[in-house]
């Protein structure tokens, strides 16, 4: 029951309602059951979810088992009523009965041998059972996996557990950030919760969210503006004047790890652009940087375009001067990258 859904069924276009629907009804045992049971419940979000009803009878699925003597290959036989308000699902699996059940196999042939004669009761009575220790293992699975529910991922009881160790627990729900530190950040958890944080996690975060190439130069030295109110004077009314301690020559200082210089490519010219401002991935990137360096942490953007994608400047097409303009696109001087585009974190204050 580990495969959310059978690999053949895959599709990339979207399906309607009915002819979801109708897949369900022909090919239900290629489902696995907690994916299926998401299915139904999105179909009829307005019923009880399964196992949280005070009675079966108003939950959105009913579970009933099928019997037979033998290893079954799929979690799923069938769905019956698939139209109607409470659905009717046939599993396979966690059964009173049957050749994995605790009963013994006398009780399961007689069991068997009463729904041949069309006397169901005895079954109907171990599907009240069935019913709900399915249900239970379904709020099991439920809670502690983020792609079974049927709300958003950071939304599960898992989601907010993962959201708070990120230190996103609490957040304004009009913060701009939120855009970007969503539900893509739950997977980078382990990487963020560290204390410690290093280049090499920050690639790995940057490389994976965009799916772009990423290199991090550290101790890319800067000068540091001194604030003047933190500047050093002598005389009467001096300030931060003790030789070896405060005092400071000059209105600024040279810091050799105020900065970090992040490569991203080759990038074909889409992704290059996506980058420049107002691009989407412009932005996020300031602020996944921000989130996980911290605020004060300076950087500076090289953004490498494959030489094969840079672009012919043609007036009148909105091409931006230093960002999307090349002149002498054929010369031999080029090398297999194009490094010219560097952005320091000035350029990129948009919240």
């Amino acid at each position: 029951m580990e495969n959310m859904a059978r690999t053949r069924r895959r599709t990339d276009t979207p399906l309607k309602k009915r002819s979801l629907i109708g897949l369900l009804s022909q090919e239900a045992d290629q489902f696995e059951f907690h994916a299926l049971v998401k299915i139904l419940e999105c179909l009829n979000p307005e019923a009880t979810p399964l196992g949280e009803g005070h009675h079966p009878h108003t939950e959105s699925i009913r579970i009933k088992t099928h019997l037979e003597f033998g290893f079954q290959t799929t979690d799923v036989v069938g769905v019956e009523e698939i139209e109607s308000p409470q659905p009717i699902i046939k599993t396979n699996f966690l059964n009173l009965a049957g050749i994995q059940g605790p009963l013994p196999t006398p009780y399961t042939q007689m069991v068997m041998d009463r729904d041949r004669q069309k006397d169901t009761a005895l079954h109907s009575f171990l599907d009240i059972f069935n019913h709900r220790l399915i249900s239970l293992l379904h709020r099991i699975r439920k809670k502690y996996w983020v792609g079974v529910a049927a709300n958003p991922p950071e939304d599960t009881f898992m989601g907010r557990m993962l959201r708070s160790i990120l230190g996103l627990g609490v957040v304004n729900k009009k913060d701009r950030r939120l855009q970007v530190l969503n539900r893509s950040l739950l997977f980078y958890t382990g990487l963020i919760w560290q204390q410690r944080r290093s280049v090499v996690a920050l690639e790995k975060l940057l490389r994976n969210y965009f799916n772009v190439p990423v290199k991090i130069d550290q101790f890319q030295g800067a000068w540091v503006k001194v604030p003047l109110d933190q500047q050093t004077k002598i005389g009467d009314d001096g300030q931060f004047n003790r030789l070896g301690e405060t005092a400071i020559l000059g209105d600024r200082f040279w810091e050799q790890q105020q900065s970090i210089k992040i490569h991203v490519g080759p990038l074909g010219i889409k992704g290059y652009i996506n980058f420049l401002k107002p691009g989407k991935a412009y932005s996020a990137l300031k602020i996944l940087v921000a989130f996980f360096c911290g605020e004060d942490q300076d950087f500076h953007l090289n953004l490498i375009l494959k030489k094969e994608e840079v672009p012919l400047v043609k007036l009148g097409q909105g091409i931006a001067l230093h960002w999307t303009s090349w002149l002498n696109r054929k010369s031999t001087e080029w090398t297999k990258d194009d490094h010219q585009n560097t952005m320091n974190k000035k350029a990129f204050k948009i919240l």
